[in-house]
């Protein structure tokens, strides 16, 4: 059996013939693996390619999302490889750079340091809370719900005022919104482009060249001001409907405020 490659670089094709493959083998050359994308490009080929290679089932929306060409999220990358982006895996990539810690515990109020809430809080829903990190005005981020195995959990956020916000469908886009939109409280009082985030900008300069950096260092996709804001309100509009309104624990009466303002400035 003859085979052919062409490198970089060269004129002309190179051959070889002492290459023996298995008798027995279904797709000797592996050509039947290799090629078999290039002649079927559908979301369902594809999904069927990477399941069978991942040996887990890899969700179909996402696939469609990737080829469709749309921006890479933290939901569509954590949908395609949970691990990568899951909590412990985040929270050590963290520990490994000071950098990125540094930034999260001053400019990203993302202090994973600080876990220990002013009060225990319940939300109506049920569904358990663990405190991840503080911020300096006294508020606490929460991970809601039972810990899965590279599984996302909401993240909601507390301040020290009595008013709750989800914020987040998983600590990938916490930690996204908390490098890209570092004036996110400000967006969830109601302030919008270019109000928002322009007198951070104006005291940091440099904000996009370390965005991009610290988003690198986690393996987060990156992301543009607009659509981390978008998600933000999208998850923010969901606190109260889907029971994610705390109280302070045996307070039925002590329920918090929502923090997501009606109106825009």
């Amino acid at each position: 059996m003859a085979h052919e490659w062409r490198e970089t670089g060269d004129t002309t094709w190179s051959t070889g013939s002492t290459i023996t493959f298995p008798a027995d083998s279904e797709d000797p050359d592996g050509s039947g693996c290799l090629f078999h994308l290039l002649t079927d490009r559908s979301p369902e080929a594809v999904q069927a390619h990477f399941e069978d290679d991942y040996e887990r089932p890899v969700p179909l929306d996402a696939i469609r999302h990737v080829l469709a060409g749309h921006p890479l999220t933290p939901a569509i990358a954590l949908a395609l490889d949970p691990a990568v982006l899951s909590d412990n895996a985040l929270i050590r990539r963290i520990a490994a750079h000071p950098e990125v810690a540094s930034y999260l515990s001053c400019d990203g109020e993302f202090d994973l340091a600080r876990t220990d809430p002013i009060e225990s809080i319940a939300l109506p829903n049920g569904l358990p809370v663990e405190p991840v990190a503080g911020c300096n005005a006294g508020g606490t981020h929460y991970l809601c719900g039972p810990a899965v195995p590279d599984g996302p959990r909401p993240v909601l956020y507390t301040d020290s005022e009595g008013r709750a916000s989800l914020i987040a469908e998983s600590l990938a886009e916490a930690l996204t919104l908390a490098i890209v939109l570092p004036s996110r409280h400000d967006a969830l009082a109601g302030f919008r482009p270019p109000a928002l985030n322009s007198d951070y900008l104006d005291d940091h300069p440099d904000h996009t060249a370390v965005r991009d950096r610290l988003l690198t260092a986690l393996r987060l996709p990156s992301a543009a001001d607009g659509e981390v804001l978008g998600r933000l309100l999208t998850t923010a509009a969901r606190t109260v409907r889907d029971g994610f309104l705390p109280h302070v624990r045996d307070e039925e009466e002590s329920t918090f405020e929502p923090t997501l303002e009606p109106s825009a400035k």
